[in-house]
């Protein structure tokens, strides 16, 4: 079961790593919501920290 786990999220890392390195649509979308995620996390993690 653990090594079905691990396959799956290679899977799922080929994927995302797909995305990443062609010139689709999307591309532009997904980056910009990683962007988004990142702040959100670091501005979440200023207010804990403060």
């Amino acid at each position: 079961m653990e090594a079905e786990a691990v396959a799956d999220n290679q899977d799922a890392h080929n994927t995302m790593a797909d995305y990443f390195f062609t010139d689709g649509p999307a591309i532009n979308a997904i980056i910009v919501a990683l962007a988004d995620a990142f702040y959100e996390a670091a501005v979440d993690q200023q207010v804990d920290s403060t």
